[in-house]
């Protein structure tokens, strides 16, 4: 799931493995017992599995047997039930058993290898003639391939109709042909096929079992080496035994590599296996050469995974694109291109963007932008001319839309769902789409459809815009609206769409008034923020907005606004008249605050907005300081710093305040925040900072810092930790503890640490939190205190003043008091911290607790007497 911005010209990138994703691909298992059962295999190259009609998923077991799949925790195991033993929708078995995200992500990266340094081009050639060479490869003692040579040959090489040389020439504008040639050669190849035999029977290549494979492979290592292994020993056979011509040009690009090499082999693809499925890869770990140019980008196809969609796609990935299909362990996640895109699971064009970006700006040469209100007309994007437009949108810096025209025609376009307007969401800091996870990766392509958003898929199918669909505008307010990926309006304005005919036309509305310029906003105390601007060159009135968290809808044309009115979709009116200066005051001190400002005309028509966010002054900190980490932003009296740059993977190291995790799965432990360390998605060794703002502990002894610490229970061998520091100058700082984000078990904890004597009596001191990636997960915390201890802790002697009784009981506990007492205390904790219990009461002598509601388990009850605690264990059973 890695974030890559490319450009035309690199020095050095990441070649991945890649693979056409396959549903219900027919699948053949046999049992130690002879029965042969009929299922099927999907997924890609790096996670496919095997699984009945139903969705419910196979997996062969230690004894050679095949069961249903269930999940352990985060690993997959077989059940106790073979297959076809029971009728699993009458068991507890869930359907689509699959690995996680997070897997799914760590197999991804360790795919991932770094390419050649070259200062040619990094892929394929985008233009002329490409010689695509066939190899293939059969394992020992197997028959020789059935599918003979003449059907391989057509799916690759035919110039009409349904071939990999035709699809790139029609996709291209026939600025690129691939031309197949076959090795070894054939001598009928209407009546057979011939191949390498390799030296490995087919189980070599397949993964471990105890029972039923002892020569598999058994890690990932072994796969690789076995894989390119196999490949090497073809093509060492093929160079002594049916040479290449040395007249064919395999190098068109000049790069020193050939081309593509395509391996076409024996039998067909495994479920549960990663090394015999169809993908795409590199030769990295051995250096082999065909006519003195080093073999490295390589196709791998079975015989059940050569149909021309399937080449065609991998294909692409050769020239440089990625996937734009999500990978999701919950089988339902939204589809970002659907059918309307070979690198999803279309069969016709590959977007005008998509050709554009990844052929080298060779068939889509340019994308002309519309910058002005007018009518706009498109051919279908199959000519070569007026294919796509671009259209900005004024919320973003890094998203805009393409448009284009599809029309079913011909052998490739007549696989599309529909005719008509496609409307493209583009976001250019993301590399394709398979590493989308809605939190910090997204995607760079996605196609607006009825009643998409950022959360539910809508009908793709659905995503044309035609007079005969009866979807002919898109907008803020229509339905698909042209939200951007985190739900904030595009300000994209098409309506009246024609006919899907020979053409398709459409009206585009931008606006044409003059922003205003000079936009700023400076705290001026701890209850102030002065706003400024300067008026656009006509002296327009202005429109100016705040938010306290950074929403905001957009103003409606025609439509004027007052002070204090809302904006629909976030935003009050702070002003609205010909002024060029605002002073927002009555503010919370250290509080972020955010501004947008519009021009607007004599006819209530708004120009694009300007925004700016600021900062309130801190106030000077005394203890207790408490500090929940809510809001969109880390509070302006925090600072946050890089201390070690590391390795360099999806993201720069961040530390932010989020609503949400994801890798692992987490919620604040308090509040609407929680603090965020993006291990998960930056390299390993970066190293962050996380101060606090200053304060005195003159006169202060033994001062804690207690704060809540997320642990999780994945990736054990990634050991991201965070160590609590303090300063007494904010430049020399002294560790205290350290705490390990891995944990057997997934859990909020209540951590503290006590200030050494070293930190008393300091004016300015200040206590930090120093991240350190492992790239693992990410590290979590949350509801920090920094405070003078103000209970003890009684000594289990003292316990006697009270009796707990029944204990343990159903859930209701009473508690007698010996002596009564004024302001007593009652808290109630489960195992992980979290309070789920709390009472204040003066002068009783028996105290009832009630946690019926509250799962069986161990709870913790903490009795506060005159700033004494006593603590005990209830258990609820």
């Amino acid at each position: 799931m890695k974030k890559i911005v490319l450009s035309f010209l690199f020095i050095v990138f990441f070649v991945s493995i890649f693979s056409a994703p396959f549903k219900f691909l027919p699948h053949k298992i046999t049992q130690p017992n002879g029965e042969v059962i009929n299922c099927f295999v999907s997924g890609d190259e790096f996670f496919n599995w095997i699984h009945d009609k139903d969705g419910y998923s196979i997996i062969q077991a230690p004894d050679g047997y095949y069961y249903y799949a269930t999940k352990k925790e985060e690993k997959i195991i077989a059940s106790s039930y073979k297959v076809n033993s029971i009728n699993p929708k009458e068991s507890e078995l869930k359907k689509w058993v699959r690995i996680s995200n997070a897997e799914y992500k760590k197999r991804v990266e360790s795919f991932k290898v770094p390419a050649l340094k070259s200062a040619g081009p990094t892929n394929a050639p985008h233009t002329g003639t490409m010689n695509n060479i066939a190899i293939y490869i059969r394992f020992s003692g197997d028959d020789e391939i059935a599918t003979i040579r003449n059907d391989y040959d057509d799916k690759l090489n035919m110039s009409s109709g349904n071939s990999l040389k035709a699809y790139y020439q029609e996709v291209s504008y026939n600025n690129l042909t691939i031309s197949s040639t076959h090795y070894p050669v054939c001598d009928d190849p209407s009546t057979t096929n011939t191949s390498y035999e390799d030296s490995h029977e087919r189980a070599y290549f397949q993964p471990y079992n105890e029972t039923t494979n002892t020569i598999g492979y058994d890690d990932d290592t072994e796969r690789r080496n076995r894989e390119h292994q196999l490949l090497v020993d073809a093509i060492n056979w093929i160079n002594a035994n049916a040479p290449i011509d040395a007249g064919l040009d395999i190098d068109a690009d000049g790069d020193d590599r050939v081309d593509n090499v395509s391996f076409m082999i024996k039998g067909d693809s495994d479920g549960w296996a990663e090394l015999l499925w169809a993908h795409r890869w590199s030769l990295f770990s051995q250096t082999i050469e065909i006519n003195g140019k080093r073999v490295y980008d390589y196709t791998f196809q079975p015989e059940n995974q050569v149909s021309v969609r399937t080449l065609c796609h991998e294909m692409f990935h050769a020239l440089g694109a990625p996937d734009l299909y999500h990978y999701d362990e919950d089988y339902d996640h939204i589809s970002p291109v659907g059918h309307w895109d070979l690198m999803q699971s279309g069969g016709g064009h590959m977007g005008a963007y998509m050709k554009w970006r990844y052929a080298d700006a060779k068939w889509v040469t340019s994308i002309p932008e519309i910058t002005s209100s007018g009518t706009y007309t498109l051919n279908p994007l199959t000519s070569s001319t007026n294919n796509c437009f671009k259209i900005a949108s004024p919320n973003s810096a890094s998203e805009f839309f393409v448009v284009e025209y599809r029309k079913q025609s011909g052998t490739f376009e007549s696989q599309i769902p529909g005719d008509g307007l496609i409307v493209y969401r583009i976001n250019s800091d993301f590399n394709g789409n398979a590493g989308f996870d809605n939190t910090s990766s997204f995607d760079e392509v996605y196609i607006y459809r009825p009643d998409g958003t950022t959360t539910v898929n809508g009908s793709v199918n659905n995503a044309y815009f035609s007079l005969e669909s009866g979807r002919t505008a898109i907008d803020d307010t229509t339905n698909p609206s042209s939200f951007l990926h985190d739900d904030s309006p595009g300000i994209l304005s098409i309506s009246n769409i024609t006919s899907a005919a020979a053409t398709i036309s459409f009206d585009v509305y931008i606006s044409e008034v003059e922003s205003p310029q000079n936009f700023t906003a400076t705290a001026s105390s701890t209850s102030q923020i002065d706003l400024g601007w300067d008026l656009n060159t006509l002296n327009q009135n202005v429109l100016l907005v705040w938010s306290e968290d950074g929403t905001f809808g957009s103003p409606v044309s025609g439509t004027s606004y007052s002070a204090g009115e809302q904006l629909t979709g976030g935003g009050t009116i702070l002003y609205a008249g010909n002024n060029t200066t605002f002073s927002h005051s009555g503010l919370d001190h250290s509080t972020f605050y955010y501004y947008k400002i519009w021009s607007v005309s004599s006819l209530n028509e708004y120009s694009s907005s300007l925004v700016e966010h600021e900062a309130t002054f801190c106030e000077e900190q005394v203890l207790p300081v408490e500090e929940g980490f809510n809001g969109i932003n880390i509070s302006a009296c925090w600072t946050v710093e890089l201390i070690e740059q590391g390795g360099v993977e999806d993201e720069d190291a961040s530390i932010t305040q989020v609503q949400s995790g994801r890798y692992p799965d987490a919620t604040p432990d308090e509040g609407s925040h929680m603090i965020k360390f993006n291990s998960a998605y930056c390299g390993d060794g970066n190293i962050m900072r996380l101060s606090s703002p200053t304060f005195s502990t003159i006169g202060q002894s033994g001062v804690v810092v207690s704060f809540s610490w997320h642990k999780d229970d994945t990736w054990p061998d990634y050991l991201d930790f965070m160590t609590l520091q303090w300063s007494a100058d904010g430049t020399t700082w002294t560790d205290g503890d350290s705490y390990q984000r891995y944990n057997a078990r997934t859990l909020w904890t209540n951590e503290s640490y006590t200030l050494p004597v070293e930190a008393e009596e300091r004016e300015n001191l200040q206590v930090a939190f120093k991240f350190t990636s492992k790239y693992g997960y990410n590290c979590y915390m949350d509801n920090l205190k920094i405070e003078m201890p103000n209970t003890t802790l009684v000594e289990n002697i003292e316990q006697s003043q009270l009796i707990v009784f029944p204990n343990p009981s159903n859930g209701l506990f009473q508690i007698k008091m010996i002596d009564p007492f004024e302001n007593i205390s009652i808290q109630v904790r489960d195992i992980n911290g979290k309070l789920v219990y709390t009472e204040q009461q003066e002068n009783k002598s028996i105290y009832t607790i009630d946690l019926s509601n509250q799962a069986k388990g161990v709870y913790l009850l903490e009795v506060n007497i005159e700033q004494k605690v006593i603590t005990q264990k209830l258990i609820v059973r």
